[in-house]
C-alpha cells in the first residue's frame, strides 16, 4: 500500500511522519530525496550553468543560496523544477521498488507530491492542514527566514484548499500537539485496517 502524506510547507507534516515511523510504518521523506538529487553530478552541474557558481558552498548545492534565488523569481524557479523533479521523481520511485515487496505500507512524506502530478500513484492520501498564517510562523521559526519569504514558498505550492480536494484523510495540525497525534494514532489505525482488508 502506497500511502502520500502531504501538506504545505510548515503544515506539521514531519510531526506526522515521525509518528508513524514510531508506530513501525516506513516512511521515505521526499525533503531528503530531493536534496540526494542536488547532490547528482549532472543535477549539480546543470544547476550550476543555469545559476553559476555563487550557488556553490565549496562543491556542493548551497540550498540556502538556491532558495534565496528561486523564490524571488517564478522564472528561476521553474528553471529549477524542470531540472530537479524529474530526477527527484526517478530516485523516489527507485526508492519506492526496493521498498514495496519488503514493506506492507510505504508513506511518501512531501509537500510537493501534488505539484509532482503524483498523487495518481498513490493508494491513499493523507493532507496535513493548517491556515496560511500559522504556516507563516512555523517556516519562520523552523527556517530562520523572514515572513515574506515563507509567503513566497508557500504560494509557490498548490494552493490549500486544491490540497483538500484530493485527501482520503485531513489531519488539522492547528491546534496542540496531542490533538494533532490524536488524529495521526487513528491514521495507524485507518492504514492498518485497510492493508488487512486488501490482503483478505
Amino acid at each position: 500500500m502506497l500511502v502520500a502524506l502531504t501538506g504545505g510547507a510548515g503544515s506539521g507534516k514531519s510531526t506526522v511522519a515521525n509518528f508513524l515511523r514510531k508506530h513501525g510504518i516506513t516512511v521515505i521523506d521526499l525533503d531528503k530525496v530531493g536534496h540526494e538529487t542536488l547532490e547528482l553530478e549532472a543535477v549539480k552541474k546543470k544547476l550550476v550553468n543555469i545559476f553559476g557558481e555563487k550557488i556553490l558552498n565549496g562543491d556542493q548545492i548551497d540550498r540556502g543560496k538556491l532558495r534565496n534565488i528561486v523564490f524571488n523569481s517564478q522564472k528561476a524557479l521553474k528553471k529549477l523544477n524542470e531540472v530537479v523533479h524529474p530526477e527527484m521523481i526517478k530516485l523516489l520511485w527507485r526508492k519506492i521498488e526496493e521498498l514495496k515487496d519488503k514493506k506492507d505500507i510505504i508513506v511518501v512524506d512531501g509537500a510537493l507530491i501534488p505539484e509532482l502530478g503524483l498523487i495518481e500513484r498513490f493508494d491513499f492520501v493523507v493532507v496535513v492542514d493548517v491556515p496560511k498564517d500559522i504556516q507563516i510562523e512555523r517556516l519562520v521559526k523552523r527556517n530562520n527566514i523572514s515572513s515574506s519569504l515563507a509567503l513566497k514558498i508557500i504560494d509557490s505550492q498548490m494552493e490549500r484548499e486544491e490540497k483538500l480536494k484530493v485527501a482520503d484523510y485531513i489531519i488539522d495540525a492547528s491546534k496542540n500537539m496531542d490533538h494533532t497525534l490524536k488524529q495521526a494514532g487513528r491514521l495507524v489505525e485507518i492504514l492498518n485496517n485497510y492493508q488487512l482488508r486488501r490482503g483478505e
